[in-house]
């Protein structure tokens, strides 16, 4: 087992997602979306758990023993099951105190309709209700995806369905049809929340002494500009950060042709899948980026006023 974990962490990495030519207010090269292993473990689970590709029963609702109910079990806050024609106990899952909720206000002020509510669930063929008609499930409240909650959930999916986290496919960020088309998939060294946000951050607009531009619309419509490396130039909250360009960060993937063992024209033809197809008999087709050595962080450029 610890040679399996081992292995798993030095496999791990993250990826940025390349825009191959310019359109769309981008530029080529710029790095459109990054993920590290947090990000890619996360979306599989939802995919595997998706609402929409669930059992139901005869009423619409998903089977109380479904995968999907596990990622809500797992990540969300409170609890709703129906206790009768116009009862509902709410559950928070986190300190397991119960509520009970009708039409009829409780002590705090708190009421439910609740055969408008599930009326109006119901009319969605993708509704994420639970149980049988009179004895319905749902949960609400904050949604915790942390990598604590994600490894409950994945123990889950392991237990219900032939997925498991460590498998060579969920390493990799889900791509679909088209998106392994339009663009390239470049894998890079593991990086932190943070770094993914500094990668996929907008270009800053800086004044002559290089101090970061903040904007505002006035009352006549027209904007007001003003440089603050701290921060806001005051305690307005319509101050933005001013920004020119979509991404600040880029990725001369030219550059890496030899590594990919592709040619320019293949990866510009949006005809060509530059990735490897995952056939999957839960999930339907899904692609990942293409066989490549690991690149490092710094392959990522920062871009210049200029660019």
């Amino acid at each position: 087992m610890a040679e399996a974990l081992s292995a798993r962490k030095k496999e791990a990495m993250s990826e940025a997602i390349v825009k191959i030519g310019a359109g769309s207010s981008y530029t080529d090269g710029d790095v459109l979306f990054a993920c590290n292993r947090g990000m890619i473990a996360r979306v599989w689970a939802q995919q595997i758990c998706s609402v929409r590709d669930a059992q139901r029963n005869g009423s619409g609702w998903i089977l109380v023993d479904s995968v999907a109910r596990d990622w809500f079990e797992q990540t969300h806050q409170f609890r709703f099951r129906r206790v009768s024609a116009t009862e509902v106990i709410r559950i928070n899952l986190l300190t397991r105190d119960r509520t009970k909720l009708s039409e009829l206000p409780n002590d705090d002020g708190e009421a439910i309709d609740i055969r408008r509510f599930l009326s109006r669930r119901k009319s969605n063929t993708a509704n994420a209700v639970f149980g049988e008609d009179g004895s319905e499930i749902w949960y609400g409240g904050r949604v915790d995806t942390s990598a604590g909650r994600m490894a409950k959930v994945w123990q889950r999916i392991a237990r219900k369905t032939p997925h498991k986290a460590e498998d060579m496919r969920h390493q990799f960020w889900p791509m679909g049809r088209l998106d392994i088309r339009s663009h390239l998939a470049i894998r890079i060294d593991e990086a932190t929340d943070q770094q993914i946000r500094d990668i996929t951050s907008p270009r800053v607009q800086r004044d002559q002494n290089g101090r970061r531009m903040w904007k505002r619309k006035r009352d006549d419509g027209t904007d007001e500009m003003k440089a603050s490396e701290s921060g806001p130039p005051d305690d307005r909250k319509d101050w933005q950060p001013a920004t020119n360009a979509r991404r600040s960060r880029r990725i001369a993937w030219r550059r890496m042709l030899t590594d990919l063992n592709e040619t320019e024209p293949r990866v510009r033809d949006a005809r060509e899948p530059v990735g490897d197809e995952l056939p999957d008999k839960w999930l339907g087709k899904r692609y990942r980026s293409k066989q490549q050595p690991k690149q490092r962080l710094n392959q990522i450029e920062e871009k210049g006023q200029e660019d």
